[in-house]
């Protein structure tokens, strides 16, 4: 036991400075970040002072009006850049693009550090965890708690009720919450911050679902060793929450905004490949790719592509020449909306187009919501007349996908500023592929993926039940093939009456059999 103490004390301290060395370093970066544009302010100064411009001003007779300001102004620049710093800028403009190379790196190496201390913060909560487990256990130990008694004498309901209100109250108040509650959220960061009012903890809908007074509400505040309070006059309780408190971070992968890409060519495996494709559904927030063929994406992309291995990836006209729809953003000069050619409706070039010629006037247009709906009803034209014709496949726009191989493809998740802007990709690229990718819902990866993990952890789930006959007996199904006594009833079971008819004799008796060819 002891032993197991030390090794996990010596982890946590480990990674708390760790994460403390991992924060400076993130501050560091985003001061870096802050004083650029004050780096960039005084270049500009100093190009003025090294060609006279001030000096040239200055010798002004005449006061100037701030139109005659401006005019000045306007004329000495022109002279700056068409006749003394045709070499100092080109050496300061490969400074500035040097600061702006440098402000990329920053800004990835400060996406960088901040997963690496998400990723930390999640080991750190695991040890601690672990830390206070070992503690409780400890605790129950030295105070020589018998576990038998407390089997046989369970506690009253008066302390249950005491013990369920006090964990309830520091959900509401944990970090996982937080995440999720936004009003809660405001209201712990205004002052003062971390803490909301008694008379607001007793209106939370599970606090009032139990139905206690306030003074076993209050009863379960005061005897947490987690939540902080603040007392008033009289030791009245005035606020509830947590000391030091600072707000959680906000979910990476937010469940209603985030779209699963799977199905992506290794060639295409980069962020401005997956903006410049799927930034037509709205504005995107972040595109992170998976980590690797082992990764859990990729296995449940690879089991969307097993399920589905027949799917529409292009669109055609169903001419002499099968012209194909291409996939386009482009906006034909001084245009730029357009009118569906399948529904009739004004649309913006920008949101995303299919045509048979991108980029020109004279061509057939479809909204992306409208080449959805076509591809839908050639993937049920196919599946409902399946054929291995490779022209007809052709015609459809059916290709199938290699699915053995999860090192052909790659998957990554993108998150869009909006529900309905995630809505809409997946409405689309469920449908329509685009290079061999599509989409799904976050909720249907996370589905998947808890089905992966419990096939690997060797949790088939429950059997599958035979059909039951009787109250008291299970039996197996059978199949049939359809034969003359098929018709019937198979058991020796009546069949239904009619009315005003007489009771028929026992189908089961043996000259029915021999009848009906069921002996």
């Amino acid at each position: 036991m002891a032993a197991e103490e030390d090794v996990v004390t010596t982890r946590l301290e480990s990674l708390e400075e760790q994460m403390k060395l991992q924060r400076e370093d993130q501050k560091n970066t985003e001061a870096l970040l802050v004083g650029i544009p004050t780096q960039l302010d005084q270049m500009m100064e100093l190009i003025t002072k090294l060609t006279g411009t001030e000096k040239d001003l200055s010798l002004s007779p005449v006061p100037m009006t701030p139109a005659d300001s401006s005019l000045s102004a306007w004329k000495a620049t022109s002279n700056i850049l068409e006749k003394q710093l045709n070499i100092k800028m080109s050496s300061e403009n490969e400074e500035i693009e040097n600061l702006k190379l440098n402000v990329d790196e920053l800004q990835k190496e400060t996406t960088n550090q901040t997963e690496a201390l998400l990723q930390m913060t999640t080991e750190r909560n695991k040890w601690k965890h672990a830390a206070e487990l070992m503690m409780q256990e400890k605790d129950r130990k030295s105070s020589g708690d018998d576990d038998s008694r407390f089997a046989i004498n369970f506690p009253s309901n008066e302390t249950v009720i005491h013990n369920l209100l006090m964990s309830q109250i520091e959900f509401y108040f944990s970090d996982h919450h937080l995440k999720r509650d936004k009003p809660l959220m405001m209201k712990l960061t205004a002052e003062p911050v971390g803490y909301i009012t008694f008379d607001e903890v007793c209106t939370f809908p599970k606090i009032r679902t139990l139905g206690q007074d306030k003074d076993v509400v209050r009863k379960a505040i005061m005897g947490s060793k987690y939540l902080s309070t603040q007392l008033g006059e009289g030791g009245n309780l005035l606020h509830v929450g947590r000391a030091e408190f600072t707000p959680p971070r906000a979910q990476d992968f937010p469940f209603r905004r985030t779209v699963f890409v799977y199905g992506v060519q290794p060639q295409f495996a980069n962020e401005n490949w997956i903006r410049n494709q799927f930034d037509c559904f709205g504005t995107i927030v972040k595109v992170k790719f998976d980590s690797g063929p082992r990764s859990s994406p990729r296995k449940v992309g690879a089991r969307l592509l097993r399920k589905e291995p027949s799917r529409v990836t292009r669109l055609q006209i169903q001419d002499a020449n099968h012209t194909e729809f291409q996939f386009s953003k482009t906006l034909p000069e001084n245009l730029t909306q357009y009118i569906c050619h399948k529904c009739n409706r004004l649309k913006e070039y920008s949101d995303g187009y299919y045509a048979a010629r991108p980029g020109r006037q004279a061509c057939f247009l479809f909204c992306i919501q409208c080449a959805a709906k076509k591809a839908e009803e050639n993937m049920n034209t196919y599946n409902n007349y399946r054929s291995d014709d490779n022209a007809v496949k052709e015609i459809l726009g059916i290709d199938d996908h290699d699915t053995g191989d999860i090192n052909s493809f790659v998957s990554c998740l993108i998150v869009y500023e909006s529900q309905r802007q995630a809505s809409k990709c997946v409405y689309v690229r469920s449908r329509l592929g685009i290079d061999g990718c599509f989409a799904t819902h976050f909720h249907n990866y996370t589905r998947n993926k808890k089905e992966i993990c419990g096939e690997e952890n060797g949790d088939l789930g429950p059997p599958g039940f035979s059909k039951q006959e009787s109250s008291h007996k299970l039996v197996p199904l059978m199949s049939h093939s359809v034969t003359a006594g098929a018709r019937f009833n198979l058991r020796n079971d009546p069949p239904s009456m009619k009315r005003a008819t007489t009771a028929p004799t026992v189908w089961g008796s043996k000259r029915n059999q021999q009848r009906f060819g069921l002996h």
